[in-house]
């Protein structure tokens, strides 16, 4: 990984991280954290930093089997071969893992979102 890739992923994940903190403060559901990060940021990013989250940590039972096949199906072409076990998860220390299980699902549900233009076959 490239020091560029890096501290952009680093720059992206704290975005991410404080736009959750900051709608869970204020009462926002997860379909407008989703909604908002997506006009924020590239989508397959944001995407990407939620599968690798919950690929991270798929023996969760907070997780559920759907966000979980979501999270394994999901390719982003650039991002995938960099080392998101190490930077591309959301630290469950800012963000709990039950809310992300459901930022994934408002994922999933988002017509046509939940989809991935790069999804392997």
């Amino acid at each position: 990984m490239t020091p560029e890739l890096r501290k952009d992923l680093l720059d992206i994940k704290g975005v991410i991280e404080k736009q959750i903190r900051d709608d869970v403060q204020s009462g926002r559901t997860p379909k407008d954290t989703i909604k908002t990060l997506f006009e924020k940021l590239d989508p397959e990013t944001v995407k990407w930093f939620f599968a690798e989250t919950v690929k991270k940590a798929e023996w969760d039972g907070r997780f559920y089997r759907r966000t979980k096949e979501w999270a394994f199906e999901f390719f982003h072409p650039l991002l995938s071969e960099e080392d998101g076990s190490r930077y591309g998860q959301i630290s469950d220390s800012i963000v709990h893992r039950a809310h992300v299980n459901q930022l994934v699902e408002a994922i999933i549900d988002q017509k046509g979102m939940g989809t991935n233009p790069f999804r392997r076959s």
